[in-house]
């Protein structure tokens, strides 16, 4: 008796075991939802995933295609825009997850805007992610930048993926403060996973979960308005002239919004895990 006691006692202990590793490795490859305070999955809707339930009020042609993960949403690159129900606060900085499709860049749009704060015309600068390279007409590249004062650009930490020489950094930013990892351009017709990560010390642009290129920050705070809203695939009050020509053309998927910064695991996750 006391036998089969004692092996039913190991095959518990076993058992247990088995399942406790089974939870923990389930656990830890989880997709990170602490600091998480907007999630966008586009299935079929501009709704808030999230605890938040900050919908996006719709001003597109509500569309949506075969996405990463589920379905994904649709953006013409002239016209269709999203705007949040409620802005976001992006003082102490934001970490920025989403898959991109981008299809390229429509005449005349400069920016290829995911998702911003920024009204230039007001002079209310808050941040801007984006996935068109300036300085040319067919380069998809990921930016993030956050600005410290709302009438200049010429204060803001910020990062570029495709930076490969610190003589390409911007006039009045200070090259040495950025470090060039694994410089990479964003393919154009295919899925991609993109991130800022705002840390304590770095603003960081990741691409297919690597990073590519690093700032320190400047910065503790970031300027942030409540009143101006928060848009996603164009800028409408960014641009030259009169604005509204900063619009993302393709797909976006599984767009989640941290107000922490995440750890390199953690942008791993998000990559090899979409859904």
């Amino acid at each position: 008796m006391k036998m089969i006691k004692l092996f039913a006692l190991v095959f518990f202990i076993l058992v247990v075991g088995c399942d406790e590793t089974e939870n923990f490795e389930e656990n830890e490859n989880r997709i990170p939802t602490d600091g998480l305070i907007v999630y966008y999955a586009f299935d079929g809707n501009v709704d808030d995933s999230g605890d938040s339930l900050n919908h996006c009020i719709d001003f597109s042609s509500k569309k949506y295609v075969n996405g990463i993960s589920g379905l994904a949403k649709e953006f013409d690159g002239k016209n269709d825009y999203l705007m949040l129900s409620k802005t976001l606060n992006s003082s102490k900085g934001l970490t920025i997850s989403f898959w991109a499709y981008i299809k390229g860049f429509r005449e005349g749009e400069n920016n290829g805007t995911v998702i911003c704060k920024y009204n230039k015309w007001s002079a209310y600068r808050c941040f801007t992610v984006g996935t068109k390279d300036f300085t040319s007409d067919s380069v998809a590249r990921l930016s993030g930048n956050f600005y410290a004062l709302p009438t200049t650009a010429d204060y803001r930490d910020c990062a570029w993926s495709n930076i490969t020489a610190k003589e390409d950094i911007p006039a009045k930013l200070n090259p040495e403060q950025f470090t060039i990892h694994n410089p990479t351009e964003l393919p154009q017709n295919e899925w991609v996973h993109c991130l800022i990560n705002v840390t304590k010390s770095r603003v960081e642009a990741w691409v297919d979960g690597i990073l590519t290129v690093s700032k320190e920050r400047e910065y503790e705070e970031y300027f942030d308005s409540e009143n101006e809203p928060t848009y996603i695939g164009n800028n409408l009050l960014g641009g030259v002239g009169v604005g509204n020509n900063n619009h993302f053309y393709g797909y976006l998927d599984e767009l989640r919004v941290y107000n922490r910064d995440l750890s390199e695991k953690e942008i791993q996750i998000l990559y090899l895990n979409p859904n």
